[in-house]
């Protein structure tokens, strides 16, 4: 039997399956389902997966105490007949039984094993040899191949069916995979595209089963048409893990590109799904230079050219805020990556936030911390980024106050603020009691916000898009902005991409030149108004692609009207 310690990469594995929908070659079981809640261990049926289990002297457990990898997990009691069992027969066979599992909390162990039936349970034939949980609290994996071509149904069970003290055993992500007599390509999944750049991108992938066969090759492919194969570009990736991470280079900016994970063994090429994304517009943005007077009245406005634009866009305005009074966004914190629960100092120590701002508690005794389980998605912020997935903000179940927070950040007098976060309802039993707040005097005195958007408190499950109401900050000098997430109570909640919004203030981009389109890297302009104008501009490329705006430039002390002359 394999029994190994699993870490990082099964912890990405069952992540990066939570949410897919097998095909019938695989029943999956993560206890994350809506209606997948056992709160006893009295001897009961629940649905797992879409198939029936039954759960005797097990329940499937949601405390601090459980181990899981996200929410729920089965927790087997461990004394008396404690025993997971499939009811319905898998009809396609089974060739592969796999399974996370650790103790609950300090509880001794004892031995466990995993047997299979083809005569509907009335006989039983064990898979592998006998496990047990080590003292630790380490995470492990079950793994045996079965070689079950008739209709098969397992269970997992104590080995001795006697004693009355807890022994209780963390079971999660149960996969069981359909018999194949002869070996298939490898099954693989297409994860998240990251890091993307003007010609760079980080791929990612998992290899679900590798079809019986040892896998050598694996990677991203890429393509610009669609549906890329190993005829197209390929991205190998060197080491020889079940979970893998690729840098897609030589990239062309603004392009739209289609990634698939994919791995290969002795029977062909296993394909993961198709994943979108577009490269990067440009490496930078176009320079704007200081403004050359023409005659008495007159300007030229000119710039720096970008290798690739088609043409340049350019904005002039009153004043320097370039504003029509709309919503704009200050920053937008993913929280990066992790491996495994994370504490903020050490995410920070390593550089794994986005934004260069401090984080912490915000002056709560228990602090959140970071982790890679329940990956944010379904939702798209303001600014039409998607969900981030990978690390979010958690605040564990147990009592007490948990706080998270951010500050330094440099706020202008005058204008109005506002958030919008992910947020991931952990309990069928309700929301958690948390509340957000801002302050502008180094936590001294904290302001409360009302949340739109939250689900009510029967919804399932998932996670969810939050917008506060907007405060104003006031008139005065620059000051520094604190924001802060404090949760309550005994119910769990996570966070993710914090993207923190002010208004724009007063119209000030003049109608006639916002967004003018230019075809080379100069305008000329004259009878301007006895007053002080700004422009800027941003450079478009292939496939629509557009820089950043420039830096911003001043001009005009003339008297008249501003009048085209190019």
């Amino acid at each position: 039997m394999t029994k190994a310690l699993i870490g990082v990469a099964a912890i990405a594995f069952a992540t990066m399956l939570a949410g897919h929908a097998f095909a019938d070659g695989y029943h999956w079981v993560d206890f994350e389902g809506v209606g997948e809640i056992k709160t006893s261990y009295a001897a009961g049926t629940v649905e797992l997966g879409g198939r029936a289990w039954e759960m005797t002297e097990a329940l499937i457990g949601t405390s601090d105490a459980d181990w899981k990898n996200g929410a729920r997990s089965a927790r087997l009691r461990g004394y008396g007949s404690s025993a997971m069992t499939l009811l319905e027969d898998l009809s396609n066979g089974l060739s592969r039984v796999q399974f996370l599992y650790s103790r609950y909390g300090t509880d001794t162990q004892r031995e466990w094993q995993t047997d299979y039936s083809v005569d509907g349970g009335t006989n039983w034939l064990p898979i592998g040899e006998p496990f047990a949980a080590p003292s630790a609290n380490e995470v492990q994996t079950f793994s045996e191949t079965v070689a079950v071509s008739e209709p098969v149904r397992i269970r997992i069970r104590a080995v001795e069916l006697s004693g009355t003290s807890n022994r209780r055993l963390n079971l999660d992500d149960i996969l069981l995979v359909a018999y194949e007599p002869e070996p298939v390509p490898p099954v693989v999944r297409t994860g998240s595209v990251s890091a993307i750049g003007p010609d760079f991108a980080i791929g990612e992938g998992v290899i679900v089963y590798d079809g019986e066969e040892s896998v050598g090759e694996r990677g991203i492919v890429l393509n610009t048409a669609g549906m890329p194969s190993t005829n197209d570009t390929v991205h190998v990736f060197a080491g020889d893990g079940g979970v893998f991470s690729v840098a897609m280079t030589n990239l062309s900016a603004g392009k739209q590109y289609f990634a698939r994970a994919f791995a290969v063994n002795s029977a062909g090429v296993g394909y993961g799904g198709e994943e979108t994304f577009y490269a990067a517009g440009f490496a930078a943005a176009p320079v704007a230079l200081r403004p050359v007077p023409m005659g008495s009245r007159g300007y030229r406005l000119h710039w720096t050219r970008v290798a690739g634009a088609k043409k340049y866009f350019l904005d002039v305005a009153s004043a320097p805020c370039f504003s029509r009074g709309e919503w704009s966004v200050v920053f937008r914190e993913t929280f990066g990556y992790v491996s495994g629960e994370t504490s903020l100092e050490t995410h920070g120590i390593n550089g794994g936030f986005d934004t260069a701002y401090a984080f912490g508690a915000g002056g709560i005794e228990l602090s959140a911390d970071l982790r890679p389980t329940s990956v944010s998605s379904g939702y798209e912020n303001p600014a039409g980024h998607p969900a981030s997935g990978w690390a979010n903000v958690y605040f564990p179940r147990g009592e007490g106050c948990y706080g998270f927070a951010i500050s330094g950040v440099a706020a202008e007098p005058g204008r109005k603020y506002r958030l919008h976060f992910g947020y991931r309802k952990e309990s069928l039993a309700g929301n958690a009691d948390f509340a957000v707040s801002w302050s502008m005097d180094s936590g001294a005195t904290w302001h409360p916000l009302g949340l739109n958007g939250l689900p009510p408190d029967n919804a399932g499950t998932g996670w969810r898009l939050i917008r506060t109401d907007a405060w104003l900050v006031e008139a005065g000098e620059p000051v520094f902005l604190a924001l802060r997430w404090v949760k309550s109570g005994s119910i769990a909640m996570r966070i993710d991409d914090v993207v923190l919004e002010h208004d724009g203030g007063s119209d000030s981009l003049l109608p006639d030149y916002t967004n003018r389109a230019v075809y080379d890297t100069r305008f000329d302009i004259e009878n301007l108004e006895s007053k002080r104008n700004y422009f800027r501009v941003r450079a478009m490329g292939a496939d629509y692609c557009v820089t950043p705006h420039s830096n911003v430039r001043s001009f005009g002390v003339s008297t008249g009207t501003v009048v085209l002359l190019h």
